[in-house]
């Protein structure tokens, strides 16, 4: 196979100019062609007048020498490819090993670690405190029309993790196009998720779908032998499934696991201070968005609605700002898992077609911000003092307001927020004073405000009065960290810390990467002895 790069068509131009043009750039003729897949697919709107489809392709031919093409060629756009190949079975027939595997949470990262060890005739069991997705639907509704917070079941805790009620982005910077990676989307779509994922360039599944793939993941692990119990709240000294009973325990907790964060540090665990960021979901029309990255708000019809990727940095201060879960067409969310606390996040479905889109602008937090230099929950504390501070606004409903009540703290609260967002919200004419107490080492909603102003240079409108402000986002990440030594284990034998919870991962994609490959590691350990 031949491996072409960076082939540019016109958006209105059909599929069909791609092989026209394949057949150009080989100099060969159009019947040599047999097959072309898509490696990657994205859209250059740098020219609004001539916006662009870019094409990676694999071309399979015939009746010619695709080495000595390429070499004739000499075009560093060409080259052979060689298709990413990723073999999970380690194990070549079924043995006896004298320990239980347990993964503790079924987000991603546990999700697919229990996946390879059941390929391999291992039978994990995973332990979850929240729901099956299906019942897990139920208790978020009960959330959102009757204020009804399940505290174990909720859009954070539960099967398939945060990320199932959020905008299920699949793109990451840690092993993007790899043979792992490339294994991992294949498998998305082996239960349930649209091909157009292997390509797209920025990929996503959406709530919607990504539900239904965690249902069809989860039956496919029960099939190879995998046991899911449900409504399983563990801690360290758990009388069957903790660390005195010769398991092996993969700790797949998610970044809201605040309790089970104390519990680990009461037993001994070397949990490290992490930064994170936190911020402000800003909302606009999809269609301001729209004609700002495209030029013509229309064309979110051909194209969907627009996404973007901001980033600021106050450099007098060593502080950046950016733009967080971006969600085209989506909904702003209250992804509160305890009572009296409240963090928000966004969410979309799978078709993207809200008439507003939102994102976070946050701003890195670093442990020299935090207030306790030495407990290692120092985060966590900060981050509860906060979420408590927005919770009292308006006991759980989401506080926004206009950017221009923001700036001013005037008292303008005539605005629609319907199809905003998702849960119940308040209006709050004095939102940016909830954080001037809370962060003493430098001006935060300063540095919000530089880089909202900085972004409308880049964004027309980004920054206009009539933007929504709300708040407060502040589960982007861990607030604690676990290391692991070679063999990916804690300072506690047989404890294997992976995924987004203990500092491992950060998105759908690399704490499912990072999952499969502690259990691959686990396997290959043990098969040796």
């Amino acid at each position: 196979m031949i491996r072409i790069n960076e082939i540019k068509i016109s958006i209105n131009s059909s599929f069909d100019k791609v092989k026209s043009k394949i057949s150009k750039i080989l100099k060969t003729n159009i019947s040599n062609i047999d097959k072309i897949t898509i490696i990657r697919k994205s859209v250059d709107t740098r020219d609004k007048k001539n916006i662009l489809y870019v094409y990676n392709v694999a071309v399979t031919t015939k009746n010619i020498d695709e080495v000595k093409i390429v070499s004739k060629i000499n075009n560093k756009l060409v080259s052979i490819y060689q298709k990413k190949e990723f073999n999970p079975c380690v194990i070549k027939k079924p043995y006896f090993i004298n320990k239980n595997i347990v993964i503790v949470g079924s987000g991603p990262s546990g999700l697919f670690a229990a996946y390879i060890f059941a390929l391999n005739g291992f039978k994990p069991i995973i332990l979850e405190r929240g729901d099956k997705v299906e019942n897990r639907k139920n208790k978020i509704l009960d959330f959102v029309n009757r204020d009804i917070l399940d505290e174990n079941s909720n859009i954070s805790f539960g099967e398939g993790g945060a990320g199932t009620f959020s905008d299920g982005k699949l793109y990451t910077r840690v092993d993007n196009g790899s043979e792992i990676s490339y294994y991992l989307m294949n498998l998305l779509i082996k239960f349930g998720a649209d091909e157009d994922i292997l390509y797209d360039y920025e990929p996503h599944i959406g709530t919607d779908c990504l539900s239904k793939v965690i249902i069809n993941l989860r039956k496919e692990i029960e099939k190879l032998g995998g046991k899911f119990i449900n409504n399983y709240f563990w801690y360290p000294t758990d009388k069957t499934y903790g660390i005195k009973n010769d398991n092996i325990i993969l700790l797949a907790i998610g970044n809201s696991s605040r309790d089970t964060f104390f519990e680990l540090q009461k037993y001994g665990f070397n949990l490290k201070q992490k930064g994170f960021a936190i911020g402000y979901r800003v909302i606009h029309r999809a269609d301001l968005i729209n004609l700002a990255i495209y030029g013509d708000k229309n064309l979110s019809k051909k194209l969907g609605n627009a996404s973007y990727h901001l980033k600021y940095t106050d450099r007098t201060i060593n502080k950046t700002a950016y733009s967080f879960c971006m969600c085209p067409g989506g909904y702003v969310v209250n992804s509160s898992n305890f009572k009296n606390y409240i963090s928000i996040n966004g969410m979309s479905f799978s078709d993207r077609d809200n008439v507003y889109s939102n994102s976070a602008i946050v701003v890195n937090i670093e442990t020299n911000d935090f207030k306790d230099k030495k407990n290692p929950l120092a985060g966590v504390e900060l981050q509860k003092e906060i979420e408590n501070s927005f919770y009292e606004i308006g006991k759980g409903k989401i506080p926004y307001c206009k950017l221009a009540d923001f700036i001013e703290t005037t008292n303008n609260s005539d605005v629609s927020v319907e199809k905003m967002f998702y849960t119940k919200s308040i209006y709050y004419k004095n939102l940016r004073s909830v954080l001037d107490n809370k962060i003493k080492t430098f001006n935060f909603n300063k540095v919000f405000l530089d880089a909202m102003n900085y972004f409308d240079n880049i964004i027309d409108g980004f920054a206009n009065y009539e933007t929504i402000v709300a708040g407060i986002e502040s589960r982007t990440s861990s607030p604690i960290s676990l290391d692991r030594d070679e063999n990916y284990e804690s300072n506690i034998k047989n404890v294997y810390p992976i995924g987004e919870g203990l500092g491992h991962g950060g998105g759908i994609v690399s704490c499912a990467i990072d999952g499969m490959k502690v259990a691959l590691k686990i396997i290959e350990r043990y098969k040796h002895g």
